[in-house]
């Protein structure tokens, strides 16, 4: 089952657009993707004081018999580019609550894409509050029923993590995410220089693990406009709470910017790496390679 968290904006009461709410960029609507059927999105009802949105699904998730992963998109993602890569972590066996923020703030045309790219990076800005509270519901559970018995996973890919970055550096972080197992900066389009400095704070109490791959042809494109990007480097790996792990060395994800889907998983330790990492479940690295000069983990 596949949950949507979104700070956008409503469309003909069954999809959500490409801007932020109407009510404002921290305001956030829950719904249910009915992928089985008219493939649109159930909104839940607000009415009720006694059963907000974030309850009920917490609620459906946690009766479930799957663990669930929690899911932040990046840069120039529809609903439907963001439902689909739902979908392709769901396959592992888990359900997703997505996390939706617009990050598709322009047109298609590729020589707008900067321009699109930098209103984007605006907006995860502007999203963070929103993310903030999004946690804080999860927060608010954990208060009234102790340590969640599925949700224990987040994957936060690409640009997303700069969402993140702005949230964990911002003044409302009080380490809302600690109640997960994983946390996994996935391809992250970030300053790879000095990220330890916010992305130590999630670790506290949570495993936060980073992917590294330097073909990646799409941080190749933020490379242009960035330094570099923590996903496609491995200098900088500095971190002694953060687990890294470079994919590189694989080649079949040769280019590859989403590294839990074919051809990259056609590799068994890379498929496997995921499979634990959705299901918050401890990653094995006695499978892997460990470069103390890098202080990486080499999946081959």
């Amino acid at each position: 089952m596949i949950y949507v968290f979104s700070n956008r904006n409503i469309e003909n009461d069954n999809w959500l657009g490409d801007e932020f709410n109407a009510e404002g960029p921290e305001n956030i609507r829950v719904a249910k993707y009915n992928a089985d059927t008219d493939k649109k999105l159930t909104f839940y009802p607000e009415t009720d004081p006694q059963l907000l949105p974030s309850l009920k699904v917490i609620q459906e998730v946690e009766a479930s018999d799957k663990p669930c992963c929690i899911f932040l998109h990046g840069f120039n993602q529809s609903l439907k580019k963001n439902l689909g890569k739902c979908e392709e972590i769901e396959s592992y066996g888990v359900n997703v609550i997505a996390f939706s923020w617009p990050s598709n703030p322009g047109p298609q045309a590729i020589w707008r894409k900067i321009r699109e790219y930098k209103r984007a990076v605006r907006n995860a800005e502007r999203s963070s509050l929103a993310f903030e509270r999004f946690f804080n519901l999860f927060d608010d559970y954990v208060d009234i029923n102790g340590r969640f018995n599925n949700i224990k996973a987040m994957v936060v890919h690409s640009l997303g993590n700069y969402l993140l970055q702005h949230f964990v550096q911002g003044s409302g972080f009080e380490n809302q995410p600690g109640f997960l197992n994983n946390i996994l900066l996935h391809q992250a389009d970030v300053n790879s220089h000095r990220h330890e400095l916010w992305a130590d704070k999630l670790a506290i109490n949570s495993r936060v693990m980073a992917t590294v791959n330097e073909t990646d042809n799409t941080l190749d494109f933020s490379d242009v406009l960035n330094p570099d990007r923590l996903g496609n480097t491995l200098g900088n790996l500095n971190s002694e709470r953060l687990q890294y792990f470079n994919f590189g060395k694989i080649p079949q994800a040769e280019d590859e910017h989403r590294l839990w889907i074919e051809p990259t998983v056609e590799n068994a330790s890379a498929k496997s790496f995921f499979e634990s990492v959705f299901k918050g479940k401890k990653v094995n690295t006695g499978h892997f390679e460990f470069d103390r000069s890098r202080n990486c983990f080499h999946i081959k």
